[in-house]
Formats: C-alpha cells, sequence, structure tokens
C-alpha cells in the first residue's frame, strides 16, 4: 500500500497545491480567488460543505501521492480559511485561549468561536505554545532525553502492534504527556524527524 507522508508540508507540495488549484479554476472557469471564497462562505465542517469541491481535492492529493485526502483538506483549510490570518497572537490572545480552554477542554470549534480565529488555529497554538508552559525545557537537547524520546516511541510503537517506530502512527500530544511535559509536543516532533529518524 501507500506509505503516506506526515508532518509539515513542503515547499514543493506548496507548488504542487497552488498549481493545481490554478489549473482546475482555469478548466472550469472559476474566479481566481475560488478557494478563498469557498472558506469564507462555508465553515467546512459539514460533509456537504466538503463535498461541493471534492474533486478539486482529490486532484490535489492525487498528484501529491503521498497525502491522505483528508491530510489535504485540512492543510487547505488552513491556508486559505481568512480566520487563519489573523496574524501573530498577543498575550491578551494567548491568555483569551488559556482562559477558554479551562471553560472549554478540547472544544476547539466554541473555542475558535470565541476567539474569531478557527479551530485549528486554536487548538495548534495551544498545543505548540500554550500547554505545558511553566514545564517545558527550551534549547540543546541532552542524551538522556533523545533516549527517553525513542523510548517514548518504541513503546507506542509496540502498542500498536509494530516493529518499529518507523510503522507507528506518531501522537505528538501523547509523546509530549509521556516526556512529562518536559518538551512540547512541536520539539518532540522535530527533533524526531530532524535529528533521531534519520540514525534508525
Amino acid at each position: 500500500g501507500i506509505k503516506y507522508t506526515t508532518g509539515a508540508f513542503t515547499a514543493q507540495e506548496s507548488r504542487v497545491i497552488e498549481d493545481t488549484v490554478s489549473d482546475y479554476i482555469a478548466r472550469h472557469n472559476k474566479p481566481k480567488d475560488l478557494v478563498q471564497q469557498w472558506f469564507s462562505s462555508h465553515d467546512g465542517q459539514r460533509r456537504k460543505d466538503k463535498a461541493e469541491l471534492l474533486p478539486l481535492w482529490i486532484e490535489i492529493a492525487t498528484r501529491l501521492k503521498t497525502r491522505p485526502l483528508m491530510n489535504v483538506y485540512l492543510h487547505l483549510r488552513r491556508k486559505f480559511h481568512p480566520q487563519n490570518n489573523l496574524g501573530i497572537w498577543s498575550k491578551e490572545d494567548d491568555d483569551k485561549l488559556k482562559e477558554l480552554y479551562a471553560k472549554h477542554k478540547n472544544q476547539w470549534t466554541l473555542i475558535g468561536q470565541n476567539l474569531g480565529r478557527i479551530a485549528d488555529s486554536c487548538r495548534d497554538r495551544y498545543r505548540n505554545h500554550l500547554k505545558d508552559q511553566d514545564t517545558s525545557a527550551v534549547g540543546t537537547w541532552s542524551s538522556e532525553e533523545d533516549e527517553r524520546l525513542l523510548d517514548v516511541l518504541q513503546d507506542m510503537a509496540e502498542r500498536q502492534g509494530k516493529k518499529t517506530v518507523l510503522e507507528a502512527e506518531l501522537l505528538w500530544t501523547t509523546v509530549s504527556e509521556k516526556m512529562e511535559g518536559t518538551r512540547r509536543r512541536h520539539q518532540c516532533r522535530h527533533r524526531y524527524f530532524t535529528t533521531l529518524q534519520p540514525r534508525l
């Protein structure tokens, strides 16, 4: 079967997406800002909404070859949704996000509505920057931390019935929790893909 790619989209993948969207718009004589308009007028949550531009999502996934359809859709929603381009997060935004999370834990759609941002953006901001803010370390990883991270990943792989970490579905929020909050989820993911995975 296909081995799907995970993690951030590369510059090359972004170019493929842009070219595919342009081709689709030209073939169907649609406005240049078709995707932006679509995300502005749809919340993108209902199945009917998603199906409206399904041929475009499928065409992009087909050209990328190693990205699942839902992964493509969520990436496009982050890229083109107008509420995901509101600029940097201020301290007041972060404080409000933490307050809302304490009140509505994991209800990201509701939290996003209160902040005027999309749910994905709020979730990513909280998980990558605010969660475990008081306990997480910064800077260079020690050899002990690397060993601990690999142990956590190997344990996760085994629990999924996989022989190696390379075969496992890596759940970075869980990984960070298993690291006891000493490193945030995006730190763990970055360390693994840039330093540890090439050694495996």
